[in-house]
This record gives structure tokens, sequence and C-alpha cells, in this order.
């Protein structure tokens, strides 16, 4: 299973290894199935994350640090049926959600916080006593 393979994916090729295709369960196992000897795979996707995904079959377990990079990833482990690589980007995107949440609540006690700052320098009146 050591052949390399070449796989262009929408006009742009990308080299790889057959065994890195076929231990991946996914898409390219089936269409290595299919190719017999061949040693190209063409694949009708645009090519512009495709580096994630060989770069993930090839062992490398990194996910971007950006939302609108990782909801396009999901579409592509959808297509090519990387399944652990989906169940990856899922989790990324809740730690960015959370990461999210807490910079709002961040933001909000900021601003009470600036708010009562200024109450207590008498910017803020109530009933003629200043708050704290």
């Amino acid at each position: 299973m050591g052949t390399v393979v070449f796989v262009n994916v929408g006009g742009v090729y990308f080299t790889t290894s057959r065994g890195t295709l076929w231990d991946s369960n996914s898409f390219f196992s089936t269409a290595l199935q299919d190719s017999g000897d061949e040693v190209e795979i063409f694949v009708d996707r645009d090519p512009t994350y495709f580096r994630h995904i060989l770069n993930w079959m090839r062992g490398s377990r990194f996910i971007p640090n950006d939302e609108q990079i990782l909801q396009e990833l999901l579409w592509e482990t959808d297509y090519y049926r990387m399944h652990d690589m989906r169940e990856a980007i899922q989790r990324s995107k809740c730690r960015f959600d959370m990461q999210g949440a807490i910079m709002s609540i961040v933001g909000d006690v900021k601003t009470i916080a600036q708010t009562r700052g200024d109450r207590s320098r008498g910017g803020v009146k109530n009933q003629g006593k200043k708050l704290t």
C-alpha cells in the first residue's frame, strides 16, 4: 500500500500514499477500491481546505481556530465521511461558543463596573443620594 497516489481536488493536485488514503476509513477507502491500480483520484470539490483533510488522514490532528473555516471543514468532513474529524471540529466549535459566551459576560461585567464607577463619582444620582 506504499504506492504514490495523486488526488486531484478541483484541479489542484495533492500527493500522498495509497496507505494514507486506505487507512482513513473514509470516502477514499471506497475510491481506492473502485480505482483498481489507478494512481490518480479526481474529486470534484473546492480544494481550499483539502490540506486539512489530508493532514488529518496523515495523523496531524490540528483544527484551525477560525469559525468560518471550521464551518466549511464540517461540510467537507461530511462529504469525505471523516467522522472522527467531524467530531473534533464540533468539539472545537463548542469551545468557540463557550469562549464567546464568556467574553460577552466579561463585557457585561466591565460595563456594570464602569457604570458603578461613574455612579460612585457622582455621575448618576438616585433620589438625591449617590449610588454605590
